[in-house]
């Protein structure tokens, strides 16, 4: 389901089986089969992916079995940054950090890596869910774009609604 919200730029997509809803740029779905198995040729890849026209530009989410408390977030959150910086050293843009969503909090960090067409900046973000099950979503944007890509990432969180619970992250 994806739902424009008219003349804004913005729209609200279904996905995790309805049970998430979040707000993405406008024109951002689900990219064709063949970008998917390009992009991600393992066995195993995020439950979600949306995407601009391009896939230059892509938004990735999965509910993870972990159960993650909000107190547990930014020492989560800071654990995959260390884990990040040992496979891509010097790679870490925004150091972890949490935003504060209706919810409770969120964290985040960014990285740069080098990509096909150019580095590529990536922000990884976390939440627990209403079910305190882990969150696990990445923002990936061409490098150019890390700044302006923060004020999206955050749009994106803070957009963040389950169905089932009505609990709402803004």
């Amino acid at each position: 389901m994806e739902e424009e919200k008219e003349g804004t730029g913005w729209q609200v997509s279904a996905c995790l089986n309805g049970r998430i809803h979040m707000g993405m740029p406008e024109g951002w779905e689900r990219p064709a089969e063949t970008v998917l198995s390009e992009r991600f040729p393992g066995s195993t890849g995020p439950e979600e992916i949306f995407a601009d026209s391009g896939a230059d530009r892509m938004l990735t989410l999965s509910r993870l079995g972990k159960h993650l408390q909000e107190r547990q977030v930014y020492p989560a959150v800071r654990e995959i940054q260390r884990v990040v910086s040992r496979v891509y050293p010097e790679s870490v843009r925004d150091q972890a950090q949490t935003i504060t969503v209706q919810t409770g909090s969120a964290g985040f960090f960014s990285f740069l890596t080098g990509g096909m067409a150019g580095d590529v900046c990536h922000f990884l973000f976390i939440l627990p869910d209403a079910e305190e099950r882990m969150l696990l979503g990445g923002l990936h944007l061409p490098a150019g774009e890390l700044r302006s890509g923060k004020e999206l990432l955050v749009k994106i969180i803070r957009s963040i609604q389950e169905e089932d619970t009505g609990r709402n992250s803004q």
